[in-house]
C-alpha cells in the first residue's frame, strides 16, 4: 500500500547528463546532416544555369545520368527525403556554383535544337529517332558550356563536381553504423530493436539524434532501466510502454513527412533555395557533335531560337 502523504509531489524519474560519447555523436550527426543540407542540390532553370555560367558562378559540372550519383540528403538511407525533385535522365545536368551549392537544372530545351546542317526533314528533336544518334545531330553539352564561358570571357567549367558530390555520404555512414550498433549492442529498454531500426530511418540525421538521446547503448538513461526480453512489449519497469516495429513504422513514417515538410521550409531561405531565373534573354553559344554551331537566344521563361 503506498503510504505516500498526501499533497506530497511525485517522484520524477531521475535526469540523467550526456555522457561524452553521446555529446561526441550528436556532434558528428551534426556536422554531417548540414553538409548533406548543403550538398543536395537545389532547382534551378536553363536560364539561371545559363546566366550563372556567362557571370563564372558555374564552377563544375556533369550530367546526372552518367554518374548514377544521389546527393546530398537523397544518399542516406531510410525514408526518402523529397527536398528537391530528383529525375535523372541524360537531360539532367547537376552543377556547382563558385560557393559549392548544387543546383539540378534540366538541359532538355537545349539538347532538343535542331542541328542546322542535318538533313532536310529529318526529325531531330526526336531520340528515337536513328539519324539522329547514328549522325551525331545533338546537342554536345560539354562543348555548348565551353564555348559560351568562352564567348564572355570567364573560365569554362570543368567536368565532375569532387568532393561535392559526396557530402551526403558521412551521414549515410553513421546511420549504417548506428544500425550495426544496434545488432551488436543489448536490447534497447523503450523500443525493440525491429521498431529502433525503423526509428532510426527518420531522415536528416533526426532518428539517429532521438536514439542517441534516449535508447542508445551509450545513455545513461539506458543503462538505468533493467534489460527487457528481446520481443518483450510494454509496460516494462521504468518505461511506460515499449514500442515495437509495427508501431513505430508509423510514427517513423508520419515523422518523416514532417521532416520533410521542414526541410523544404529551410531551403527556401537564402542561400539554401531555388535558383531565381534571370530577366531578360540569355544567349548559348550552340555546339552540335557534328561540329555545327549557332546562337541560341533564351528568355528567363525558357524559351529559345536558333540564330
Amino acid at each position: 500500500m503506498d503510504l505516500t502523504t498526501i499533497g506530497e509531489a511525485p517522484t520524477r524519474p531521475p535526469r540523467h547528463r550526456l555522457r561524452r560519447r553521446q555529446v561526441a555523436a550528436l556532434v558528428a550527426i551534426a556536422v554531417c546532416a548540414l553538409m548533406a543540407l548543403w550538398g543536395t542540390p537545389s532547382r534551378a532553370s536553363e536560364a539561371a544555369f545559363g546566366a550563372a555560367l556567362r557571370s563564372g558562378d558555374v564552377s563544375s559540372w556533369e550530367i546526372e545520368d552518367q554518374t548514377g550519383t544521389r546527393y546530398g540528403l537523397e544518399v542516406a538511407p531510410g525514408f526518402s527525403v523529397n527536398v528537391t525533385t530528383y529525375a535523372s535522365s541524360s537531360s539532367t545536368v547537376i552543377w556547382s556554383d563558385s560557393r559549392g551549392r548544387l543546383y539540378r537544372t534540366s538541359v532538355g530545351g537545349l539538347q532538343s535544337l535542331p542541328d542546322p546542317d542535318a538533313p532536310e526533314g529529318a526529325n531531330l528533336t526526336d531520340p528515337s529517332n536513328d539519324i539522329y544518334w547514328s549522325n551525331g545531330y545533338q546537342v554536345d553539352v560539354g562543348q555548348t558550356l565551353e564555348a559560351t564561358a568562352r564567348s564572355a570571357g570567364v573560365p569554362a567549367p570543368s567536368w565532375g563536381l569532387g568532393p561535392a558530390s559526396y557530402l551526403g555520404l558521412p551521414l549515410a555512414v553513421l546511420e549504417v553504423g548506428a544500425v550495426i550498433a544496434l545488432l551488436a549492442s543489448a536490447q534497447p529498454r523503450r523500443r525493440t530493436k525491429w521498431g529502433t531500426f525503423w526509428m532510426l530511418g527518420i531522415p536528416a540525421g533526426v532518428g539517429l539524434t532521438w536514439w542517441v538521446l534516449t535508447d542508445s547503448p551509450w545513455s545513461a538513461a539506458t543503462d538505468a532501466l533493467p534489460a527487457p526480453e528481446p520481443r518483450q512489449r510494454g509496460p516494462v519497469p521504468g518505461v511506460a510502454d515499449r514500442r515495437g516495429g509495427g508501431t513505430m513504422v508509423l510514427i517513423a513514417f508520419a515523422l518523416s513527412l514532417v521532416v520533410s515538410l521542414g526541410l523544404l521550409v529551410v531551403r527556401v531561405l537564402p542561400g539554401l533555395g531555388d535558383r531565381p531565373a534571370p530577366a531578360g534573354e540569355i544567349s548559348w553559344n550552340v555546339v552540335w557533335s557534328s561540329g555545327s554551331t549557332g546562337g541560341l537566344v533564351e528568355s528567363g521563361s525558357g524559351g529559345g531560337t536558333v540564330g
